[in-house]
């Protein structure tokens, strides 16, 4: 029998229930269901008071000694009573040590492991050591093309995201505009560059709106535009036609602007007709400023050295006309930052891809450039079209001179080698 299965019987033979035991041992019938179930050991002092309530030894409720008393002799009796029901010899007799003593010793034994035993744990350990290590490998890869799939994937999503992102903007700009039309100001509106003054350097833009319904007062239209540097430039002229309520109105910007937004006010509120970058007149200067690319070129040896510069003058669509559609005169020189230095043979070549292209260039002995050590050479360069209209500039890459030619060109002065 077990620990459990004596405490058990000796109480059911005492006629006490679970209940009634833990109030005499001073604690809960859980803990004698415990015991009973062999769960849990009752500590030193339980036993030693179970050994005196029921009269046998320590031993006995261990299960390494026979019980000097048999059971039906015994009195019951509670743990604080008289011991008259027990004999001398019992559990009072024993010291805890020496009940404890018999009850380890009573207890199996490991078996000692043998040598064959103990090689073939050695092998299986090496053998775990040899799957767990693999599986540590495999499991790296594993995580290593994880990680690849995990880039990959975040790239995608990156990519969905920018395309996500392009659709969520035209989605919204046609709700608004589709909001505009049910719930706005206006019915329907157009803006047109309708002219051109190179000379003054002022582009006309009219607007044409269709409003929902008339206004009694014409002069509470308002149509103006803000620049990039936030100036607010008022319409010019004004015309109402109130049979058809449409309104037209033209304000003059400079051909430089590049970020330019137009409003309208009515009686109603104002409204935003084109933000930026929403229209073509949004930008003047995209749209009519010629624009020129220049692309520097070298060559030089111990003797000699050349600077050669390709340059390709593009017209905006629709300015031709307005330029006067011919090849442009070019003018351009070889300058510092200080000065201007000397002027550029420039040769006209005939394009198929591009309006107007021109080649130029300068050469000479290598110790005529020799002043020139360590300074940013630039292109300059002035332009002027059929009607007069003229742009000047410099280009933004620079050749950088050393004391045997050139040591470099681009757009920003290497060092020295």
């Amino acid at each position: 029998m077990t620990v459990g299965q004596r405490i058990a019987q000796l109480r059911k033979q005492n006629g006490l229930s679970q209940e009634a035991l833990g109030t005499e041992l001073g604690v809960s019938r859980q803990a004698i269901s415990k015991w009973e179930s062999d769960a849990a050991l009752p500590e030193i002092e339980k036993l030693i008071a179970l050994s005196k309530r029921f009269c046998v030894p320590v031993g006995y409720l261990l299960g390494v000694e026979e019980k000097e008393r048999m059971p039906s002799e015994v009195q019951s009796q509670s743990v604080d009573g008289a011991t008259e029901g027990c004999t001398a010899g019992a559990a009072a007799q024993r010291t805890e040590a020496e009940v404890l003593e018999r009850y380890l010793h009573s207890l199996p034994r490991p078996k000692a492991v043998s040598k064959r035993n103990k090689i073939l744990l050695a092998v299986t350990a090496a053998l775990l050591v040899v799957v767990v290590t693999g599986r540590m490998v495999e499991l790296r890869r594993g995580l290593t093309e994880a990680g690849q799939k995990i880039q990959t994937l975040q790239q995608t999503m990156a990519q969905l995201e920018g395309r996500f992102d392009g659709l969520s903007n035209e989605l919204s700009n046609q709700v608004e505009q589709a909001m505009q039309q049910e719930y706005g100001l206006l019915a329907n509106w157009e803006l047109y560059l309708t002219e051109i003054d190179y000379d003054a350097n002022l582009g006309e833009v009219e607007l044409r709106a269709v409003l929902k319904h008339g206004v009694e007062d014409a002069s509470q239209l308002r149509f103006y535009a803000e620049g990039t540097d936030k100036t607010i430039t008022e319409a010019v002229e004004h015309q109402w036609d109130g049979e058809n309520c449409i309104y037209t109105a033209k304000v003059q910007l400079p051909l430089t602007e590049a970020n330019a937004v137009y409003y309208l006010t009515t009686p109603d509120g104002t409204v935003c007709i084109a933000g930026q970058n929403e229209h073509p007149v949004t930008n003047l200067a995209e749209l009519t400023q010629p624009t020129v690319e220049l692309s520097l070129t070298q060559t030089s040896d111990r003797k000699r050295v050349r600077l050669g510069a390709g340059a390709s003058v593009y017209v905006p669509s629709g300015m031709e006309e307005v330029l006067t559609l011919a090849p442009p005169q070019v003018s351009m020189w070889l300058a510092t930052e200080q000065e201007r230095l000397s002027p550029l043979p420039v040769r006209f070549e005939e394009s198929s891809t591009q309006p107007f292209l021109y080649d130029m260039g300068v050469e000479g002995p290598v110790h005529s450039f020799a002043p020139y050590q360590n300074e940013r050479l630039f292109v300059e360069y002035e332009i002027t079209f059929g009607n007069g209209y003229q742009i000047t500039g410099r280009s933004s890459q620079t050749w950088a001179m050393g004391p045997d030619g050139i040591w470099g060109y681009g757009e920003e002065l290497p060092q020295m080698p």
